[in-house]
């Protein structure tokens, strides 16, 4: 199952706003969740104010039920968890950007 939560966040400008962020995806009930992962979408946000895309590290479970395979990315850094998978040879077909 597909998680998220709204948290509040600051901006280095300042500014304070809400976003919503994913706890967990689960890529098999969601696919288009594979595609924003490898695109690093998951997860970022941008700053109302000065516009500031950013990529928040929050605790992230990934999910394949065709696979069996369940992930957990306790300090939220897609990058490892994009590496971890691109490592067990997995989604070399998803566009990556």
């Amino acid at each position: 199952m597909t998680s998220k939560h709204e948290c509040e966040l600051e901006c280095r400008c300042g500014q304070v706003f809400k976003a919503n962020l994913y706890d967990s995806i689960n890529v098999t009930l969601d696919p288009k969740l594979l595609t924003m992962l490898f695109a690093r979408e998951i997860n970022k946000v941008k700053c109302p104010k000065c516009k500031v895309e950013s990529q928040v590290k929050n605790p992230l479970v990934f999910h394949d039920m065709d696979i069996d395979l369940m992930l957990v990315s306790k300090d939220g850094n897609m990058e490892n968890l994009i590496k971890d998978l691109e490592n067990r040879g997995l989604y070399k077909d998803v566009k990556k950007n």
